[in-house]
């Protein structure tokens, strides 16, 4: 029985000046990374405990907030392969790539910056199914 949450993530910057966008957003499937399409279910090779992906908003700066929502059931996601670094969801910033590691009790976690590095993420994480905010800078 899946149990699938709906967990936000809501990105934010303090930096005066700074204008950001959330570009894509990949799940660990299979064969590696693959690109999630919006408002679809998962296809093929992707994660399929990570599913429906929603960007509401893709514009970060001081006047708007960039805020995603997925559906996620943990157990789902820890019996896919997950990356090297236990990654199972990336989120692209302006070409940084956070990796989040989805814990199958539904904590998550950052294993790190990837891509080129030009947005630094400060998270605060909440479990699946919880609003988790991430600040760019």
């Amino acid at each position: 029985m899946s149990n699938f949450l709906t967990t936000t993530f809501k990105f934010i910057t303090k930096e005066k000046d700074s204008e950001f966008y959330i570009s894509n957003v990949m799940t660990y499937g299979v064969d590696g990374w693959v690109t999630m399409n919006q408002n679809e279910p998962v296809q093929g090779m992707e994660n399929q405990g990570i599913q429906y992906l929603n960007i509401s908003s893709d514009k970060i700066n001081l006047e708007s907030n960039g805020v995603l929502h997925i559906q996620i059931d943990p157990k789902i996601v820890n019996q896919v392969p997950y990356a090297s670094d236990k990654a199972s969801l990336l989120i692209s910033v302006n070409g940084s790539n956070l990796h989040i590691d989805i814990h199958s009790g539904g904590g998550m976690k950052s294993t790190g910056t990837y891509g080129n590095k030009s947005v630094s993420f400060d998270c605060d994480f909440g479990d699946v199914g919880e609003i988790s905010t991430i600040t760019c800078s």
